[in-house]
């Protein structure tokens, strides 16, 4: 491999993939694993896969969980400083309530319970505010998001599998003042809401690594990474004076200077990031 090959995968990488690069076996992509439940040729999981057995027991936070969440959320400062934002929580211990298949993809596609409490911190002066999480997949974010903040929390995901795992998750625990639906970026209003949160939704339209791939059962297209963020930005420049912007790894768009960036924090790889509208 050249230099001029080893820079130009090691800038992708920094760039585009959704956790830090420096997990990565090497900086032409992690090695391809073959997921839980997957078929010989690592096709998605079925319907069938998802909605196991094991998973119907199994979707239950436990009261300790919860307690543990709650206690090393408390011990974050406002800003954090850099030294305390390591979670004391392993994302095992939210993972393991997942199908086999989407435990598997967590560290690579969900929110981490570091960043999610980072940004319960952020938010902690928006009391009842209305939270949107545009991409929320299994609805890791918002779950730990209900049990951390006052808000009312929205998530949206155009993949069906994700969200009726997502409401099934809901539903066991009784968890109220949080919804998931399933819907496409452009069937989404901003302005209905007050805070909106972007972890890099539309990667995997421009992604060459099928680890990074959640699965194939929606279209991808780097015509529809274009589309999308073309629209998001339009969204952001007309939400009214006070909106709160937070997006990880960036939403691969700019983001209008009508924008002030409040808190900037490295962690995990990338760039967690709060903007005010002016």
């Amino acid at each position: 491999m050249t230099f001029f090959s080893a820079a130009i995968g090691i800038f992708y990488d920094i760039f585009f993939s959704r956790r830090t690069f420096l997990s990565k076996s090497s900086f032409s992509g992690p090695p391809v694993m073959k997921p839980p439940n997957a078929s010989p040729d690592n096709s998605p999981a079925t319907s069938d896969d998802i909605f196991s057995e094991d998973f119907k027991r199994a979707p239950k936070i436990s009261e300790d969980f919860v307690q543990k969440l709650q206690k090393s959320f408390l011990e974050l400062g406002i800003p954090p400083s850099p030294t305390s934002v390591e979670s004391l929580i392993d994302d095992l211990e939210f993972d393991q309530i997942l199908p086999p298949l989407h435990r598997f993809l967590s560290s690579a596609q969900w929110t981490s319970i570091n960043v999610a409490q980072l940004v319960a911190k952020w938010l902690s002066p928006y009391q009842n505010k209305k939270f949107l999480d545009a991409g929320s997949g299994v609805g890791k974010l918002c779950i730990l998001l209900r049990y951390l903040t006052d808000l009312e929390i929205y998530g949206v995901e155009q993949r069906e599998s994700l969200v009726k795992i997502s409401q099934e998750i809901i539903q066991t625990n009784a968890l109220h003042r949080i919804t998931f639906e399933q819907r496409n970026i452009h069937e989404v209003k901003f302005a209905d809401y007050d805070i909106i949160y972007l972890y890099n939704p539309f990667q995997e339209h421009v992604c060459y690594s099928e680890t990074l791939i959640i699965d194939k059962t929606i279209e991808l297209d780097r015509k529809f990474f274009l589309e999308y963020t073309a629209k998001i930005f339009e969204e952001l420049k007309n939400l009214k004076k006070g909106s709160v912007l937070i997006t990880f790894h960036g939403y691969g768009g700019k983001v209008p200077k009508t924008w002030t960036l409040k808190y900037n924090q490295f962690v995990e790889g990338g760039f967690l990031s709060m903007w005010v509208k002016d």
